[in-house]
């Protein structure tokens, strides 16, 4: 009987960490394969050509933070060092126990047809605060002398999306936190 029950202990300790590694690959696979564009058929011609990716390279940055949103990712057109041009700036709110981390392909893709996209790792992002953290801290980038995004924002043209919990998240922002009033489309 004891070899039994041991047996069996052994096989729900080994589900567990089946279980645990399973939970971490989720947290750090992409979502959008890097390659969706070309697989996808659509049945119009917008369609696409705005699958496609755009005409602009892309680049992006990583900032690290301390607090509830570990950290911002930016993707932008890599011209933007070069111009005196302003770009549309996307807020994006990822979905539940996700990170924005896990949709990089998708910000690439909207950078690449001239968007400024920000994101963070803040898995509850519902409430909106997270996009409000991180539409004001692309605000300062904005004004701020010395930053790649300094006077590159368009200003009249800010938008955010979500997905999943993240919708929630686009209601929220748009309604419920300090800046929702810059929003121009959701």
């Amino acid at each position: 009987m004891k070899k039994v029950l041991l047996m069996v202990i052994r096989i729900i300790l080994g589900l567990f960490v089946l279980a645990g590694l399973f939970v971490l690959w989720q947290s750090y696979r992409q979502l959008i394969p890097k390659a969706y564009a070309e697989k996808t058929e659509t049945g119009g011609d917008i369609e696409k050509k705005y699958l496609a990716m755009g005409p602009h390279k892309v680049s992006s940055v990583s900032i690290k933070r301390d607090d509830s949103l570990k950290k911002i990712l930016v993707f932008y057109p890599e011209d933007i060092r070069n111009t005196d041009k302003t770009y549309p700036l996307v807020v994006y709110s990822n979905g539940t126990g996700q990170k924005g981390s896990q949709y990089k392909n998708l910000y690439r893709h909207l950078a690449s047809w001239g968007f400024i996209v920000a994101a963070n790792d803040d898995p509850q992002s519902y409430s909106g605060l997270p996009a409000e953290k991180t539409l004001v801290y692309m605000l300062e980038e904005n004004g701020r002398e010395g930053s790649i995004f300094h006077g590159k924002i368009d200003l009249d043209n800010i938008g955010t999306y979500g997905h999943s919990q993240g919708g929630a998240a686009v209601y929220n922002t748009i309604n419920a936190q300090q800046h929702s009033s810059v929003y121009k489309t959701a």
